[in-house]
């Protein structure tokens, strides 16, 4: 995953959440991540 796809998805997660999970992929579906 690159640097602006975890920034855009950071945007969309609840605030702190990554301070304990790493992401390591994101699925792209036809509306939604």
């Amino acid at each position: 995953m690159n640097q602006a796809e975890q920034t855009l998805i950071s945007f969309l997660l609840p605030e702190g959440i990554l301070d304990y999970f790493e992401l390591t992929k994101a699925d792209k579906a036809t509306k939604e991540l």
